[in-house]
């Protein structure tokens, strides 16, 4: 493991002073210089009115929509900003209804399965053994041997951390004419991920977790092939001109933005986009790893069991283990954040953590199992 080091020295979080804070996995913290960069918006707005949007569509929209993309490893031409994943979702789905079969994970996301559970789908179900392993060569033999055309998971999961090989199964789904679609709520800024090299026809993203964006903003990205052949069969606001009084309709990417956009969630976006890029996405990610790994050192440590194995083969960002709500209270009481979900503490440090917050909680499970 690498030496641990502070990727952060000017932001601030005030939540780490009051929290053993391990709960990016539910919400990400925002540090306060990006908070302003909010506040900043919403008082030219105060001031000015229109003229503030007017601005802010202008100059800020271009450089966001131009930063994402460059971050996320897509053309500007396939990335539209969304409130939420579950509204890019519902969005697309006009567009890849062509296919009826479709493939998902038994235990993904409801808000990812079950517009297809409760849309005309025949699904097809891939199942984990364990509750953390999902088998890609499963996968692909299912995809083939049922002739299936449609393929949805998210790109880690939620209940277990559990990463799937995205490239690995994007270049597979693009040989075999398959249409890839793909959660990253749980993934982006926490994974490597370039989505032109990834095969992935369709990303949809919140950006409140890993992003660090707070409430209100998402992206989707569509791959300019599929963008081309599969026409957005809905309208947002920047996929009209106007000319002579009268608006005119052409479907693009844009199609996507439905109404206006959420400008200064939009601006916390973009500044933690800055932030990621002065500290180097690599980073980040490798201060996660280190501190996963020493989370789960620490776990076997004092004989505490992990769903899945002892390593961060495909693991990224959360380590779940065995709990009660009793324990979960007394968690809270110590002033230690983590999720209480399906009888497991979800546990998901990221770059702002340091090794103490861990130690904190490893004292208190410490305390439990003596």
């Amino acid at each position: 493991m690498l030496p641990l080091i502070t990727l952060h020295p000017l932001y601030t979080y005030p939540a780490l002073d009051r929290h053993a804070y391990l709960n990016t996995s539910g919400i990400g913290l925002i540090p306060e210089e990006h908070i302003q960069a909010s506040r900043d918006f919403n008082d030219d707005l105060l001031l000015n009115g229109s003229l503030a949007f007017e601005k802010w569509r202008a100059e800020d929209y271009p450089r966001i929509r131009t930063k994402a993309s460059e971050f996320i490893g897509c053309k500007e031409s396939e990335l539209a900003f969304l409130p939420n994943f579950s509204f890019g979702l519902i969005a697309i789905l006009p567009i890849i209804q062509v296919h009826k079969k479709v493939l998902l994970y038994r235990d993904d996301y409801p808000s990812l399965r079950d517009p297809f559970v409760l849309g005309d789908y025949e699904v097809s179900w891939v199942e984990s053994p364990d509750g953390f392993f999902i088998d890609t060569e499963e996968i692909k033999g299912k995809l083939l041997k049922e002739d299936i055309q449609l393929f949805v998971i998210s790109h880690v999961q939620y209940l277990s951390g559990f990463c799937i090989a995205v490239d690995e199964l994007g270049a597979f789904c693009q040989e075999n004419g398959i249409t890839f679609v793909v959660d990253t709520t749980q993934s982006l800024g926490r994974t490597e991920l370039n989505f032109e090299r990834s095969g992935i026809d369709i990303l949809i993203s919140s950006n409140y977790k890993w992003m660090n964006s707070g409430f209100g903003s998402g992206v989707l990205c569509i791959r300019q092939k599929f963008l081309e052949e599969n026409p957005a069969k809905v309208a947002g606001y920047g996929s009209y001109t106007m000319e002579n009084g009268d608006f005119f309709y052409e479907p693009s990417i844009l199609s996507y933005e439905g109404g206006h956009l959420n400008c200064s969630g939009l601006n916390m976006l973009d500044a933690s986009l800055s932030l990621k890029k002065e500290i180097g996405a690599q980073k980040i990610i490798q201060k996660g790893d280190d501190l996963l790994e020493y989370l789960i050192l620490q776990l076997a440590s004092i004989d505490y069991p992990i769903l899945g194995d002892n390593s961060l083969e495909n693991r990224a960002g959360i380590v779940c283990i065995p709990g009660n709500s009793d324990q979960f209270e007394e968690l809270r009481k110590a002033n230690i954040q983590v999720t209480f979900r399906n009888g497991h503490f979800r546990i998901g440090p990221h770059f702002y953590n340091k090794l103490k917050d861990i130690d904190t909680l490893i004292n208190s499970l410490r305390k439990k199992t003596n």
